[in-house]
């Protein structure tokens, strides 16, 4: 029977300028994520990602160490149905119904690096909202739609893999 490993990302740079990029944190988490894999000694058939930067930069990473260490990696793969859903997008969408309720947020989301906790708590709401799916808009791609996504991508794999691989 064979396997697959769900990874996520190390941290990405929350509240930076790009935070499609691994903070040093991110960084060192997927050099231990990998140094971890090659002392398991597991080896892969197969690496996706999904192809955000971050994602990415954090497989590689991991990659390089198991590579480092003898083990022989795939080359990675990209596919876009495991990126995360484009939070950005579903805060835009809908925050705007949310301010007779909450009028601090838009100042808190603009200012999210110095306000983590009170943008933890929004945060929540707003996914919350999107997860009920009772505020869905037209240009906002649904939960529902974003969980087909990574099914279909999950299904994409399954139906090329041997019974054996190691993904």
């Amino acid at each position: 029977m064979g396997s697959i490993y769900l990874i996520r990302h190390g941290q990405a740079s929350f509240g930076a300028d790009d935070y499609d990029v691994l903070s040093p944190i991110g960084y060192r988490q997927a050099e231990v994520l990998g140094a971890h894999l090659s002392q398991l000694g597991l080896t892969f058939d197969r690496c996706l990602s999904g192809n955000l930067f971050r994602q990415r930069h954090t497989a590689e990473t991991a990659l390089a160490q198991m590579d480092a260490a003898g083990l022989i990696t795939p080359a990675l793969e990209t596919d876009a149905a495991f990126n995360e859903f484009d939070a950005e997008a579903v805060i835009r969408a809908l925050l705007p119904a949310m301010l007779t309720e909450e009028p601090e947020a838009l100042e808190v989301m603009r200012n999210a690096g110095q306000n983590r906790a009170e943008f933890q708590r929004l945060f929540a709401l707003i996914v919350g909202r999107w997860l009920g799916g009772e505020h869905d808009t037209p240009a906002l791609q649904s939960w529902l739609a974003f969980v087909e996504q990574v099914k279909a991508g999950l299904d994409r794999i399954l139906d090329s893999a041997s019974h054996h691989d190691r993904i």
